[in-house]
């Protein structure tokens, strides 16, 4: 009987302490300041690797335009959205981007605004961890070759973010040391037109992707 109550009393515990758990999980809340419209510039290039292939498109320069909400006792979904988004290597044919073989690309945002969600936060370090969800993106070849990458098996596209409080810079994706292991993002090609080289992107191809952005004003992002 006492193993028995014993066992009941602990079931109880245990089954009290998630409740706990995710009561304090769901109460997490953010501060952002000042907030307001914001301006990121790319401060290294984006690339974008196609695991599969080796394949790379590479944009020297991103631009990238955001409202962060203001004050505190946010919640961490919808703390921020991307409403414009541009990438470009100038010098290139157009200012496109650099792929591969000597190709040039147009790569374009889809279904802007993308949500930005706080993830976690290092009081340590002053950085954040969240994500850009709601990702698509097309990118238009020299070579007449047209590739959406979009979330794999249905899902909504996202792609890491991390930002440093101290520096105002926020790296998007995985880093360069990451990149072999940790994509960064969900992100597969989804749709290939039949004028893309197989060599280089095939349907259900998955990617790694990297870059820095300068964030203007710098952000305040803490959490609780």
């Amino acid at each position: 009987m006492r193993k028995a109550g014993t066992s009941t009393l602990t079931t109880a515990a245990l089954a009290a302490s998630a409740v706990i758990a995710t009561v304090a999980a769901a109460a997490t809340t953010w501060t952002v300041l000042p907030g307001g419209a914001v301006t990121a510039t790319g401060t290294q290039p984006l690339t974008v690797v196609d695991m599969n292939t080796g394949g790379a498109i590479v944009c020297d320069s991103m631009t990238a335009k955001a409202v962060a909400k203001s004050g505190s006792g946010l919640q961490p979904a919808g703390v921020a959205a991307i409403d414009e988004l541009t990438f470009s290597t100038p010098g290139n044919p157009n200012d496109w981007c650099t792929g591969p073989v000597g190709i040039v690309f147009d790569v374009r945002p889809v279904g802007l605004p993308w949500q930005i969600n706080a993830g976690s936060y290092d009081p340590a370090s002053g950085e954040v961890v969240g994500k850009a969800v709601g990702v698509t993106v097309k990118a238009h070849g020299s070579d007449e070759c047209d590739v959406t990458f979009s979330g794999a098996d249905g899902q909504s596209g996202w792609v890491k973010m991390r930002y440093d409080n101290g520096t105002g810079k926020v790296w998007v994706g995985a880093s360069p040391e990451e990149m072999e292991t940790d994509y960064g993002t969900n992100l597969v090609a989804t749709g290939v037109d039949p004028d893309c080289d197989p060599t280089l992107v095939a349907l259900g191809d998955e990617i790694s992707l990297g870059g820095e952005y300068e964030v203007a004003p710098k952000q305040l992002v803490t959490s609780p």
